[in-house]
């Protein structure tokens, strides 16, 4: 079965590398992973809610600029967006000093042939507000507007992954912390499990 599961993930990296034309030896991969998702936060004192929408929680697990032909690559958290077109918001949960989250305006420089990932002890959570979602089990994938010449391909974890389902605050985010752990020990930063 996992040899299976391993040729039908490659057959769709494949296909989004034909569809995005990224296939010109320079395509960068944005490890992910949708953690959780909320209607509602409560954060130092201040809240907020939104029974027409939805705060999606990630963690970004990692950028592997080694493509053929590699060049250097700032990874733009402001560039990550649902399909769409919601970007990580800078309000709400961002903005009310959410433990483990990195900030709205998060680069990182990533050299040819080299890796990043965030620093031990960094935030690695980012929120995307998507209005009109209810559903709380929803899983949902995420895009790079990628600048020209940029070549970028986001790669979740486990798509087959329910995300928890509760209120931002902290124990849920220190509930989120422990999911983050258990996905950095199991994935590498290209997406490939250990």
């Amino acid at each position: 079965m996992t040899l299976l599961l391993r040729r039908a993930a490659m057959a769709a990296l494949a296909i989004a590398c034909l569809s995005l034309g990224a296939c010109d030896k320079n395509l960068v991969k944005v490890s992910y992973q949708q953690l959780g998702n909320a209607q509602s936060w409560n954060l130092e004192n201040k809240s907020g809610g939104d029974a027409n929408g939805m705060w999606h929680v990630y963690m970004l697990r990692g950028v592997v600029n080694d493509g053929e032909n590699a060049k250097p690559f700032t990874f733009d958290l402001s560039k990550v967006a649902l399909k769409n077109g919601s970007v990580v918001t800078s309000a709400g949960p961002m903005l009310h000093g959410a433990p483990f989250m990195l900030p709205a305006n998060f680069k990182a420089s990533v050299a040819p042939k080299a890796a990043y990932t965030v620093p031990y002890g960094s935030g690695v959570m980012f929120v995307i507000k998507e209005d009109g979602d209810t559903d709380k089990t929803a899983y949902t994938t995420l895009t790079y507007k990628s600048a020209s010449g940029e070549s970028v391909l986001m790669v979740p974890l486990d798509s087959k992954a329910t995300p928890a389902f509760g209120q931002i605050d902290q124990s849920f985010l220190n509930a989120l912390h422990s999911q983050q752990n258990t996905y950095e020990n199991t994935y590498q930063p290209n997406g490939d499990k250990n």
